[in-house]
């Protein structure tokens, strides 16, 4: 017996249409938006007294012994004929930044979605769920090609970013010409672009995912709090007994059939599978990230908040 596991290009269809992202904004408002932060509010009534990323320009005021002289008002200077120094105020909106992985290997389903619809239905309910509480959200997605959304805090440009990710998957010459999701140069593209003190979402199967980009990772979370959403499909985590298989690639249109009767083969696959897991979990956690699993097959929302 021989069957075909869905490993799909879905050549001109969307991942996710219109209507179905909308869906997902009502399922935030009936569910509750996702939360990323800790329960308790850190703002106060009091202006801070700290300065530096991330705050705004309240006032100037005459410099004292031990101001920062990077933050003289040259102009008030100028203007008053006294060393005058800036006065922040710490900024209120908060930012979500998520990274969505659009590389060849998110495009496999057994059942339920594709990985890739998944990771973009996982971008949708993080967006409305920031849009919800008053923050703005940015966007990067990698895969035949790289792209950066800028920060956006409605609900129009939130839609203009999530109707890109969903967008039909590559196929063809453009899947055989990307040898996938390069995490160096993701990775480095957060750190350079992500202000500090921001939340960023990576959204992937991680198959790419080295050794050599853990520095980046580490990086990435210093002064960033990181959730690393891993994409599952079922199939992924167990061959199933049922003789032979055959994986048509995309793009290349390669056929590979395994004998998936064969009970140490079976083993093997679920010890290399297991291995991997636990490798990206101290990954993870040297990095300070949380990780969270979430299914092809399982319902969303109940998967995606931290445990």
């Amino acid at each position: 017996m021989s069957r075909t596991a869905r490993v799909t290009e879905q050549q001109g269809t969307a991942l996710l249409t219109t209507e179905e992202l909308h869906r997902v904004q009502q399922q935030v408002a009936c569910y509750g938006a996702v939360s990323l932060h800790p329960a308790v509010s850190r703002h106060g009534q009091w202006h801070s007294a700290f300065r530096g990323q991330g705050m705004d320009l309240m006032d100037s005021r005459a410099y004292q012994a031990g101001d920062d002289i990077r933050y003289i008002d040259w102009r008030a200077t100028a203007r008053s004929g006294r060393v005058s120094t800036k006065v922040f105020r710490e900024e209120r909106q908060s930012m979500l930044t998520w990274f969505v992985d659009r590389s060849p290997t998110m495009a496999f389903a057994s059942c339920g979605e594709l990985k890739a619809a998944r990771a973009v239905r996982v971008a949708a309910a993080l967006t409305f769920s920031a849009l919800a509480t008053g923050d703005r959200v940015a966007g990067l997605t990698a895969g035949h090609r790289e792209q950066f959304f800028p920060a956006t805090a409605t609900l129009d440009g939130a839609l203009h970013m999530l109707r890109a990710i969903a967008a039909p998957l590559p196929h063809g010459s453009l899947v055989t010409a990307t040898a996938g999701c390069d995490w160096g140069a993701a990775l480095g593209h957060l750190c350079r672009a992500v202000r500090l003190n921001t939340t960023v979402c990576l959204i992937s199967d991680f198959r790419q995912l080295q050794q050599q980009h853990l520095p980046w990772l580490q990086q990435l979370s210093e002064r960033r709090q990181v959730r690393a959403f891993v994409i599952k499909d079922p199939a992924e985590g167990l061959l199933p007994d049922v003789d032979r298989v055959r994986l048509c690639l995309p793009g290349s249109g390669a056929v590979h059939t395994i004998d998936c009767s064969n009970v140490s083969l079976r083993m093997q696959y679920a010890a290399a599978v297991a291995t991997r897991s636990d490798q990206l979990r101290q990954w993870f956690a040297k990095s300070a990230i949380v990780s969270v699993s979430v299914r092809t097959d399982s319902e969303l929302f109940a998967q995606l908040s931290p445990p």
